[in-house]
Order: C-alpha cells, then structure tokens, then sequence
C-alpha cells in the first residue's frame, strides 16, 4: 500500500512546480503597454492586402488591480478584458510593445486621459484623420502623442497597397469617388515597426 502522505506530498510539489511554470510563462503587462493582433473582423482581409501584414488591429494595455484591459477602437471605443481581446483574435496569435524608454506617470496621466475623451466615439471606417470618429491605430498614435510621443510619422492613402480587388471594393463602397489620397494615415504595422518601441511578448 501507498503512503498517502509521501502520495499527498508529491501532488503538492507537482501542483507548485506546475504552478510556477503558468506565472513564469505569463508575460507581464504594464498600463500603456501596446498589443497588436490579426482580428477576424470583415475588414482584416482588406487591411492584410493593403498594408501587406497581417497585424490588422493594435490596442493599449490598461492595469488595474492586478487585471489587464485593452482600450480599443473597434465598433466603438471601448474598454474590454485583455483575455476577451485575446480570444477574439485570430488564432489567439497577438503581441505586446512597450516604449523604450517606459511611461513616467505624468505621461500615463495625460495617455489616460486622452483615452477617456475618446471612449464612445465611432469607428472611422473610412479612416480620415479628423477627431469626430476613430479608428484603432489612430487612437493608439494620438494617446502617445498627447504626451508628445510621435510613435511613427502618418503615411498617407497613397503609401499603400490599394491594386487588389478586395481593397478596391472596400475604396467603391466607402469613399465612392471621394478619397482623398493625401490623407494622414497611420496602419497598425506603422506603429507595430516604431524603432520607439520594444517588444514585450509575442506569441507569433
């Protein structure tokens, strides 16, 4: 017969080693964090060709007590749990950046609260620059910038890959004949390939 304290023994030391490989595998976050991800939302197709990468959607990563969040502009700008997030990407597949140099907390006070301005605002399907709606890597460009941090410098309209048919029916259908090529635009691989910043996790 077993001793079943030696047996109670080893399943305690399993459940601890088990346990301790789970925290050192778990990344971690800080507010202001930056997380990118290839969303399964209709547009993703449309994004991949247009930009050539399959980053399609960026996010900024929020703490509070010890629970991550993402602020993002999806059908609107919002706040969800970093584990919905996650989830609602393809794959799961997603990574987080970080500026190189960190986040004083005065800088994080005025990136919060450019982030609270926002929350509610529309998304900007059509991807002008312009404050009345928003679109997802704009926000996150802009919340830097409100504490003077140009993560990249805006590409415009023409800077990008619009020959395929998915792109040029997405261009019909929301501009008609209207675009304007010279718009101010930021992609979420513009900010994913900022040399500001470093990478924190990735599971790509």
């Amino acid at each position: 017969m077993y001793n079943k304290k030696l047996i109670i023994s080893g399943l305690s030391l399993l459940a601890i080693i088990l346990f301790s490989q789970e925290a050192a595998a778990t990344p971690s976050f800080q507010s202001g964090d930056i997380i990118f991800q290839t969303s399964n939302s209709l547009q993703s197709k449309m994004l991949e060709r247009a930009t050539r990468s399959k980053i399609t959607h960026v996010g900024i990563i929020f703490t509070r007590k010890n629970k991550h969040y993402v602020a993002e502009a999806s059908s609107r700008v919002r706040i969800i749990s970093l584990s919905k997030w996650i989830k609602r990407g393809k794959k799961k597949k997603y990574a987080v950046m970080r500026l190189n140099e960190g986040i004083k907390k005065e800088n994080f006070v005025l990136l919060e609260a450019y982030i609270k301005k926002q929350l509610g605002k529309r998304y900007d399907s059509r991807f002008q620059w312009g404050d009345n709606k928003i679109y997802c890597s704009e926000l996150v460009w802009k919340a830097y910038s409100a504490f003077g941090i140009k993560l990249t410098k805006p590409k415009t309209f023409n800077d990008f890959s619009l020959g395929s048919k998915i792109v040029k029916s997405a261009i019909r259908k929301r501009y008609k004949t209207k675009i304007n090529l010279e718009e101010p635009v930021v992609a979420p691989i513009d900010i994913f390939k900022s040399k500001k910043l470093q990478t924190v996790f990735s599971n790509y």
